[in-house]
This record gives C-alpha cells, sequence and structure tokens, in this order.
C-alpha cells in the first residue's frame, strides 16, 4: 500500500482536500468527562470532533485530524479567534497535540484512554 504525505499532493489537491466540509456533527456530551478535564462545552464538542475525524477508518490521514480552523468555525459556529484559543488551551492541558509541519490535529492518549473507556 502506497502512504502519501500532505505535501506530496498538489497545492490543489491540497486545497481540495482541506475544503472537504462535512458540517453534519454531533457530539454526545459526557459531563463527567467534560467536568473531569475542566472542559467548557465548545472545548468538548471542539476536542470531540478533533478525536471523531482522527479516528474515521476511511481518513486521508490516519490519526490526524486534518480539518482546518475554517471547518471547524463553520461547523460549530465559533469564531475563528475562539477555535485558535479553545486549541491551544486544549495543547496546554495536554488533550492535544498538534503536528508542527502541516497543523494537523489529533487527541492524547490522556483523552483517548477517557472516552474509549464509557
Amino acid at each position: 500500500m502506497l502512504i502519501i504525505g500532505f505535501n506530496d499532493l498538489t497545492k490543489k489537491a491540497q486545497k481540495m482536500l482541506l475544503e472537504d466540509l462535512e458540517f453534519e456533527i454531533e457530539t454526545k456530551v459526557y459531563h463527567s468527562i467534560r467536568k473531569k478535564f475542566n472542559l467548557s462545552i465548545n472545548e468538548y464538542c471542539l476536542i470531540d470532533s478533533v478525536y471523531y475525524y482522527s479516528i474515521k477508518e476511511d481518513s486521508y490521514f490516519p490519526n490526524w485530524c486534518y480539518k482546518g480552523i475554517p471547518f471547524f468555525v463553520k461547523a460549530l459556529g465559533m469564531s475563528r479567534a475562539t477555535v485558535y484559543r479553545i486549541i491551544k488551551d486544549l495543547i496546554e492541558k495536554e488533550l492535544l497535540i498538534r503536528d508542527n509541519e502541516n497543523s494537523f490535529l489529533r487527541t492524547t492518549d490522556k483523552w483517548n484512554k477517557e472516552i474509549e473507556n464509557i
């Protein structure tokens, strides 16, 4: 199986991939987990979305959420500044990891263990 990286794609292919806009997001909130990590509803919704897109079996980039800031702004109805702040806060809480090369996101084992043990 041939695996290519994001940077191996043409600029047009990268743009098309990142503009893959699926706005139908559903979030089931587990308040015990939300409270354990001291998360707001907005933080929970964003991290849940990152988790969902990073575990999709048909993902272009397995184990990574390649959805960009514009996607979360539109899909979750948050401002750009709010999305950036939430991502920063979740990284500081060690619940999210950002790939420095392409800004893809994924949840950490700390989050994954909690959500997978429900």
